[in-house]
């Protein structure tokens, strides 16, 4: 049976055209829904929606490419499924790495206070350093390895 002909069966109403798409289409479709949900379950589910949509939404419409508008019904209802199977996921999955990581950020105790403390020494003695070796750099000295071993000293 060609596409008009079903296209037909399904402005006169006749249940004959979903078996009639079933038959002609109904395995190409579902192998598209399946690879689009990873489960051949999820996918019967889809291509039955489909039905129900293209026997809905046929009468009114009248397509030009019969499989192409079935197979894009389908992705659609697909994707829909995937959105609504994950909606919820989504949520709890940043919720439990957010609290991963407050464990490893801390609540800014002694800890943090210390590693300012240490930074703040490192970057004095760092610019001291600097503006030594920018002393020795422009004379000529050649004085950049004991300035790094004297700067590696005072940082620990």
């Amino acid at each position: 049976m060609d596409d008009n002909q079903i296209i037909n069966l399904f402005f006169q109403r006749n249940e004959d055209a979903i078996n009639a798409v079933d038959e002609k289409y109904g395995s190409k479709l579902n192998a598209l829904a399946a690879n689009i949900l990873q489960s051949r379950e999820d996918g019967l589910e889809c291509v039955n929606d489909m039905y129900m949509k293209a026997w809905n939404s046929i009468p009114p419409a009248r397509p030009e490419y019969l499989f192409a508008f079935l197979a894009t019904s389908a992705r659609n209802i697909a994707i829909d499924m995937i959105r609504k199977n994950n909606a919820g996921k989504r949520q709890a999955k940043v919720v439990e790495l957010t609290k991963e990581l407050e464990e490893c950020i801390g609540d800014g105790g002694l800890q943090t206070h210390l590693d300012k403390k240490i930074l703040e020494r490192c970057y004095r003695i760092f610019l001291k350093q600097l503006i030594k070796i920018k002393e020795l750099y422009f004379s000529g000295g050649t004085g950049t390895r004991t300035q790094l071993k004297i700067f590696q000293k005072g940082c620990r």
